[in-house]
């Protein structure tokens, strides 16, 4: 019973580590993605939690987060809106 137990269990985890292993791998942006995201500007920052750009990138505001605000060396402050594409 101990060994039929331990050999299920190895053959699981085996079969656990495969699966893990054969995973697609995200890839990241090209840079030509990353300057047309980066060229668009959002409207309405306080309104827009979701826009689409030409039909092929969505913003969605992460989470549904607030913005972040910074004090920057300047004395300015800055806000952060983070957002998922």
């Amino acid at each position: 019973m101990r060994r039929l137990l331990f050999v299920s269990f190895v053959i699981i985890a085996g079969l656990f580590q495969t699966i893990a292993q054969t995973a697609p791998v995200l890839k990241g942006m090209t840079p030509e993605q990353y300057e047309k995201v980066k060229s668009f500007t959002v409207k309405d920052l306080d309104n827009d939690t979701y826009v689409k750009i030409e039909n092929t990138y969505v913003l969605d505001r992460y989470e549904a987060r607030k913005p972040y605000f910074i004090t920057g060396d300047d004395g300015l402050k800055k806000r952060i809106d983070l957002y998922k594409l």
